[in-house]
């Protein structure tokens, strides 16, 4: 820049912006992480709340089946307080589903807590049958239960994430299997 009024005074100064470029280039890479993190979290997010919505049905339909079963068989008191057993065994997974949905926070954090807890296992997998059950004559399909070895009384773990676990893979089996077919 000219110093003077005749302009005949020339003032150059140099300056390294080095360290303030490489400052930039590094405040740029952090943004595009966290936009690709952003993005990872918003897939997850999707991805969570389909798979949900899919296990939402299972429990859903099984309190609604069993409930139309216990209306019809009342004057079979067995059968309608299986039925109910059903109903409550479902709600209790609905629940804990939509527990999960609501403390959405916790899940996105990577910190989904299993609990330690002891368990009936006989139990446990007479209720998922019985679900699994209904779902396989609803849709016309042929459902068995095969125990092979030997099996403790009881087991410690999460009941309910395995519950969901297990009947998720098991509402998909009979989802996937034609009329007619075998799980």
């Amino acid at each position: 820049m000219y110093l003077d009024q005749s302009r005949t005074v020339i003032v150059v100064i140099r300056t390294d912006i080095t360290d303030i470029t490489l400052e930039q280039e590094r405040q740029q890479q952090a943004l595009r992480e966290a936009l690709i993190q952003a993005k990872q979290a918003s897939r997850a997010k999707t991805q969570f709340l389909s798979r949900m919505s899919h296990e939402l049905r299972t429990p859903m339909n099984t309190i609604i089946g069993m409930s139309e079963v216990a209306a019809h068989t009342l004057n079979d008191p067995k059968r309608a307080g299986a039925c109910l057993d059903k109903v409550k065994m479902s709600a209790h997974l609905l629940l804990a589903l939509i527990n999960d949905i609501l403390d959405m926070s916790r899940i996105e954090s990577g910190k989904v807590l299993l609990k330690s807890e002891e368990f009936n296992f006989r139990s446990f997998l007479r209720g998922v049958n019985d679900i699994a059950l209904e779902l396989a004559e609803e849709k016309g399909v042929a459902y068995t239960c095969l125990q092979v070895g030997f099996l403790e009384e009881t087991y410690g773990g999460d009941v309910l994430k395995l519950q969901q676990i297990l009947l998720n893979l098991l509402s998909n089996a009979i989802k996937f299997t034609p009329q007619g077919g075998k799980v």
